[in-house]
């Protein structure tokens, strides 16, 4: 399970939930947040609590280069280079220069063919586009990922109705990749616990999840306030550090079945 978290207490639960559960997670952060964090001198300190056992850092949709640069060079355990708004020329010349950076620190690459429906954190698009299997094929020949994100009807947000996303391209997709190659869903909010374990059983290793966790924290939010006479950073910390470690608990431990 791949987490979008926006500020240090998402990732301090998630940290806390891995030790917990004992399973491996994915902390993932938009260039909008890195750009943030880096601002504010915090990223640093992002590494060191995303450095325990079963947890890794990633910098999910950038197009910038500099900042996919720069977390590299930092340490991030993974980047995504997201030329989905490109030409399939150019998102595999962009990708492949990403990846001679990242794979030369050890870093793995993650590219997206074709563009996922919903605008979140900056990212995204209005319109989306349908799995081709065989330009598919052809962008995995040619691309230096190390994961690939198709689109299958899946879309950034709460879906009106799950049934759009295409699970049933996931094998089709899943015989296009070249060795050591893996697939990615984005858009996991919504899906049913069924339908995560189906796209696991299918190829896919990184499941994304940002949606639900900005809700499930504002939720959270709200009820700490509303039990407040004046506002209270530890009684508001401690409410949402208890109720997200449920929540990623809930999350990881399914997907474990």
């Amino acid at each position: 399970m791949a987490f979008n978290v926006q500020n240090r207490t998402q990732l301090s639960a998630l940290v806390f939930a891995c030790e917990q559960t004992g399973l491996p997670a994915i902390a993932q952060m938009s260039s909008r947040y890195v750009a943030h964090e880096a601002r504010r001198g915090g990223l640093e300190e992002y590494l060191r609590m995303a450095g325990r056992q079963n947890l890794y850092l990633h910098l999910d949709h950038c197009t910038d280069d500099l900042l996919i640069h720069h977390c590299i060079r930092l340490g991030f355990d993974s980047v995504m280079f997201d030329g989905s708004r490109l030409t399939i020329e150019e998102n595999v010349a962009r990708t492949n220069r990403v990846a001679a950076w990242a794979h030369a620190a050890g870093c793995l690459v993650e590219a997206e063919l074709g563009r996922i429906a919903g605008v979140e954190d900056g990212m995204g698009s209005e319109d989306a586009d349908l799995f081709n299997e065989k330009e598919f094929g052809a962008f995995c020949s040619r691309v230096k990922a190390d994961l690939v994100a198709p689109a299958i009807g899946n879309a950034h947000g709460f879906y009106s109705d799950s049934n759009q996303v295409r699970l049933d391209l996931l094998p089709l997709a899943q015989r296009q990749l070249q060795p050591g190659q893996f697939l990615v869903l984005h858009g996991g909010t919504g899906l049913s616990e069924a339908a995560l374990l189906q796209a696991a059983r299918d190829g896919v290793v990184k499941l994304n999840i940002s949606t639900h966790l900005k809700r499930r924290t504002q939720e959270l939010a709200a009820e700490a306030i509303s039990q407040m006479s004046l506002f209270d950073e530890i009684a508001m910390d401690a409410k949402l550090t208890e109720g997200l470690v449920g929540f990623y608990t809930g999350y990881m431990s399914s997907l474990a079945k």
